[in-house]
């Protein structure tokens, strides 16, 4: 999309955001746009103001440092990724985050035994090049080589498989 497109898009939000100033999916939309135009400051005043509106949802802190990382502050970035890791932990995978995104946040977090349990499980039950090529990446991480050579040999073998196929 084109900026004349988020630039309108960021309009219509404002008006429904100033029909109804607690409508925080418009909020939510808004600050996706100003992501989009990398208008960072907006986009974090906004999804600060959803965090004040819907304090107990761990996706928004989750966003604010991403914006946070966009804008550079790593600190203020990792303590809103510890903090949603905070208020997922003891969830449900259905209720929180997938596998995936809970072993990137533990390897963020520099968890990596744990990120590599949570990864090595999804990819016994399904095993898949993108989830075995993020258990690689993770066990280089943790210093474990031989590992995550094994790790990538069975992405390749993925890979050809679907080649041949």
């Amino acid at each position: 999309m084109d900026r004349l497109c988020f630039r309108r898009a960021i309009h219509h939000y404002s008006a429904a955001i100033n029909v109804d100033p607690t409508y925080i999916r418009a909020v939510r939309c808004r600050v996706d746009a100003f992501v989009a135009m990398r208008e960072y400051r907006n986009a974090l005043l906004d999804i600060t103001r959803c965090i004040h509106m819907n304090p107990m949802d761990p996706s928004y802190y989750m966003v604010r440092g991403e914006i946070l990382l966009k804008m550079g502050n790593l600190d203020m970035a990792a303590f809103c990724v510890r903090h949603s890791a905070a208020m997922n932990h003891g969830r449900r995978s259905a209720e929180g985050a997938s596998p995936t995104q809970r072993a990137l946040v533990l390897s963020f977090l520099g968890q990596f035994d744990e990120a590599i349990r949570v990864l090595a499980e999804e990819a016994r039950f399904r095993p898949g090049k993108d989830i075995l090529f993020l258990l690689g990446k993770t066990q280089m991480k943790a210093k474990r080589f031989a590992d995550a050579a094994g790790s990538f040999q069975e992405c390749l073998e993925i890979l050809v498989r679907w080649l041949l196929v």
